[in-house]
C-alpha cells in the first residue's frame, strides 16, 4: 500500500510484547495537503524512509489523552528508518519514542519527533487507524490545542466508541480524522513550533522568520525593573521583599526565555506569587493524633499542656536568669534550675540535661568511660529509630563495649567474670521497641548495684522512658521508677525528657553528684547543652509532677487517666449524626516505653475504603489508623481542642445515611 512514494502496512494485530504501548499507523489520508505547501519540505526525508508510523506512548490507550498537553501524552508523527529497527532477534520491534519516555532494543538510534499531533488542525489532513486492546476502559474524550493554533484547531471524534467509562471489548479500531481548513497559516505555525521543539524543518525562509518570530517574542519582555515597579507586583514587593521577588521573577522570565512564551504580566505574577509561597511557606504543621499511639515519634512525641507552655513561654519570650545568680548577682550554672526539683522528685544528688537521652548517654560515657571498657549484656544491644545503635554510641563516647553473656540469659556471675582493670562502668539499657519472652533472665538491680561497689566501678542505667510514676495505675506492667533505680544504688540514670515525663525533647541525667560534675567539665556538654526554651518547659513539667497535677497538667497522663465511659461519650458526641460507629479498640503508650503492651479504650470506625479514608483524613491533617482493613479514630488520644475539627471531618466524610 504507497501514497506518494510512502510504504505504509496495516495496523498490526497485536501489542508490544510489554503490553504497555499500541502501535498507531499513520495511513496518510490526503496528506497531498502539506505535500502541495512545501512539498520539498517532505521530499528530503521521503527518500531516506521507507514507514510512517505514529506510536502513542501511554500504558494503556486512552482517548482522553490523545490530544492532552497539558499530561503530556503526545502522539508523534514520524519517518523510521529500516535500518533503525534492532536486529538479531528474530523479530523485528518497534522503537518508541515519547517526551520524557524512551526505551530502544540495542543499536537502535534516536531522532527528534518531526510534528507533534497535538498541533494538527483541519480540515482532513490525516485519518488515523488505532490498535486497540481488548478490554481497555474508555473516558471521555477532549481535545487540548496549543493556546497559539486554539483557533486553527477543530477535532471531531466519534463519542460514541469513547463513552467515558464503557469497555472497549469490541473495538479493535478507531478511525480519528483531523481536519485542516487553513493549510498555508497552519504549516507556518507548526514548522514555528517545531523548530522550538527542536524537530526537522528543511525551510530557510520559514526558518528564518521562525527565528525572528522568537526573538520578537523575547524582545517584548519588559526588564526586572520595569515589572518589580508595576502596580501589579507591588503587593509580592511588599508582602516578600524587593530582592526576594526579583530572585523569583528572574528564574519565571528565564524559564519564558527558554520556552519561548510571551509575557503576560497577570500570569507572573501569579507564577512568582505562587513560588515565593511555595518556598516561604511553612511544612511544620498541626495535626491530629487519632493514631491510638499516645507517645508517637512520628508525630513529635509527647505534647505540651497550654498551662505549661504559657508558664515557660513568660520565661522565654524575654531575658531570664538562665546562668545568673540573683542573690549573688554572680554567673551560675544553668543546670541549677533542675537540680532542686530532680532531687525531691527522684532522690538523686545532681541532675544535668541534654538535647536527648543518646547525647545523655554518650556523654556520661564519655566522662567516665573514655579509652576504657563498658559491660553490656547482649540482650540490651538494642537499636532504636533511625537507626541509632547503643554500640554506636558506646564507641562515640570513646569507651569500648564489652559484651557479656547471651541474647536471652545474662546473670550477674556473667559481669563478674568480665570485669578486668580496663573496665570502667557497667552499662543497663532498656529494651525500647521490644521484648524478649520464653526462657529468659536479666540480673536483679541489686545484685548489679553490689557488683558494681564491689568492684568500685559505677552502674550506669539507660532508662530511656523517663519513668517518673508508676505505670501500672494505667493498666501497664509495674516498672522501676527513676527514684527506684536511684534509690537501689544506681549511680548514674539517663532518659528522654519527651517521651514519659511529657515535656519537650531533652536528655535528663540524674544521679551522683561526682559523676555530674565530671559530666559538667566534660567539652562535649557545651557541645550538647539545651537553651532556655528546654529548660523553662522541662521544669514547667517537673513541677507538675512535684505537685501530683501531673494527671491535669501533662496531656500524656490525661490521656491515661481518662476512663472507658467518658470515651465512649466523646465518641458518640462525635459520631452523632453521621454514620461512624464505635467500637472498643486497644492504645499502646508508644515511644518504645511499654513494648508489646496495650490498653482497652475506645474507637470511632468509619464505613468505606480504609485506604481511601485514610488518604482523605490525612489531607485534613489526622492521623487514624487501619484496623483489619476498617478505617478507624482513636478517642483517647484526641486533644480537647482536636474535638470540633475531627467532627467536622466525619460529618464530611461519614454522612448519615437516609
Amino acid at each position: 500500500m504507497k501514497w506518494f512514494g510512502f510504504q505504509l502496512h496495516p495496523p498490526v494485530d497485536r501489542l508490544d510484547a510489554e503490553g504497555d504501548a499500541a502501535h498507531v499507523i499513520f495511513l496518510a489520508y490526503r496528506f497531498a495537503l502539506l505535500l502541495h505547501h512545501r512539498r520539498q519540505l517532505f521530499e528530503r526525508q521521503v527518500r531516506r524512509a521507507s514507514e510512517l508510523l505514529v506510536l502513542l506512548l501511554d500504558q494503556i490507550v486512552q482517548l482522553a489523552n490523545l490530544f492532552s498537553v497539558a499530561s503530556r501524552r503526545h502522539l508523534y508523527i514520524r519517518i523510521e528508518r529500516v535500518r533503525r529497527y534492532a536486529r538479531g532477534r528474530g523479530r523485528r520491534r518497534l522503537v518508541f519514542f515519547g517526551r520524557g519516555i524512551q526505551r530502544t532494543l540495542a543499536h537502535a538510534e534516536v531522532e527528534r519527533p518531526f510534528l507533534a499531533l497535538a498541533h494538527l488542525a483541519r480540515p482532513h489532513l490525516a485519518i488515523l487507524v488505532v490498535a486497540r486492546e481488548d478490554g481497555v476502559e474508555a473516558e471521555a474524550a477532549r481535545a487540548v490545542a496549543h493556546l497559539l493554533l486554539i483557533d486553527l484547531v477543530d477535532v471531531s471524534l466519534d463519542l460514541m466508541a469513547v463513552e467515558a467509562g464503557r469497555d472497549l471489548d469490541d473495538v479493535r479500531e478507531e478511525l480519528i480524522v483531523l481536519v485542516l481548513q487553513s493549510p498555508d497559516v497552519f504549516l507556518q505555525l507548526v514548522e514555528l513550533f517545531v523548530l522550538f521543539d527542536h524537530g526537522l524543518h528543511c525551510s530557510n525562509d520559514m526558518a528564518k522568520a521562525a527565528v525572528r518570530a522568537g526573538d520578537s517574542v523575547l524582545r517584548a519582555i519588559p526588564s526586572v525593573e520595569r515589572i518589580l515597579s508595576a502596580p501589579a507586583f507591588a503587593p509580592l514587593v511588599d508582602a516578600f521583599g524587593r530582592e526576594r521577588v526579583k530572585e523569583h521573577l528572574a528564574d519565571h522570565l528565564a524559564s519564558l526565555r527558554a520556552s519561548r512564551a510571551a509575557y503576560d504580566e497577570m500570569d507572573a505574577r501569579d507564577a512568582v506569587g505562587a513560588s515565593l509561597a511555595s518556598a516561604t511557606s511553612s511544612t511544620l504543621r498541626r495535626v491530629i493524633n487519632a493514631s491510638g499511639v499516645i507517645i508517637h515519634t512520628n508525630l513529635g512525641r509527647a505534647p505540651i499542656d497550654d498551662v505549661i507552655w504559657s508558664e515557660a513561654a513568660e520565661i522565654v519570650t524575654g531575658y531570664s536568669n538562665l546562668e545568673l545568680d540573683l542573690d549573688r548577682g554572680e554567673r551560675s550554672a544553668r543546670d541549677e534550675h533542675l537540680t532542686s526539683l530532680c532531687r525531691a522528685l527522684f532522690g538523686c544528688e545532681a541532675a544535668v540535661l541534654t538535647n536527648n537521652n543518646a547525647a545523655g548517654t554518650m556523654l556520661t560515657l564519655a566522662a567516665v568511660a573514655a579509652g576504657r571498657e563498658v559491660l553490656v549484656s547482649r540482650g540490651e544491644l538494642v537499636e532504636i529509630g533511625g537507626a541509632f545503635r547503643v554500640p554506636d554510641v558506646i564507641q562515640q563516647g570513646g569507651a569500648k563495649l564489652r559484651e557479656v553473656g547471651t541474647t536471652n540469659r545474662t546473670r550477674t556471675r556473667d559481669y563478674a567474670g568480665a570485669i578486668a582493670k580496663k573496665t570502667a562502668a557497667i552499662l543497663r539499657v532498656h529494651r525500647s521497641n521490644f521484648d524478649i519472652v520464653g526462657f529468659t533472665e536479666t540480673p536483679p538491680i541489686a545484685e548489679l548495684v553490689a557488683l558494681a561497689r564491689s568492684k568500685k566501678i559505677p552502674l550506669l542505667y539507660d532508662e530511656g522512658s523517663g519513668r517518673v510514676v508508676d505505670l501500672a495505675k494505667y493498666g501497664f506492667a509495674s516498672g522501676a521508677t527513676i527514684r527506684e533505680l536511684i534509690a537501689s544504688g544506681v549511680d548514674v540514670v539517663t532518659c528522654s525528657t519527651d517521651k514519659l515525663i511529657g515535656a519537650t525533647q531533652g536528655g535528663l541525667i540524674a544521679g551522683s553528684e561526682t559523676i555530674i560534675a565530671k559530666i559538667r567539665k566534660h567539652p562535649l556538654m557545651r557541645a550538647l547543652r539545651v537553651g532556655k526554651e528546654t529548660y523553662a518547659v522541662v521544669a514547667a513539667t517537673l513541677r507538675a509532677f512535684a505537685t501530683e497535677k501531673h494527671e491535669e497538667r501533662v496531656p500524656i497522663y490525661r490521656m491515661l487517666a481518662t476512663s472507658l465511659d467518658a470515651l465512649r461519650a466523646r465518641a458518640e458526641s462525635l459520631t452523632r449524626g453521621t454514620s461512624a460507629n464505635v467500637i472498643e479498640s486497644r492504645c499502646a503508650l508508644g515511644g518504645g516505653t511499654t513494648p508489646t503492651e496495650t490498653i482497652p479504650s475506645i474507637a470511632i470506625e468509619v464505613p468505606g475504603n480504609a485506604s481511601a479514608l485514610y488518604a482523605r483524613f490525612l489531607r485534613e491533617q489526622i492521623v487514624g489508623r487501619i484496623v483489619d482493613d476498617c478505617f478507624t479514630l482513636e478517642v483517647r488520644t484526641l486533644l480537647g481542642q482536636d474535638l470540633p475539627l475531627c467532627q467536622k471531618a466525619l460529618s464530611e466524610f461519614a454522612p448519615a445515611t437516609r
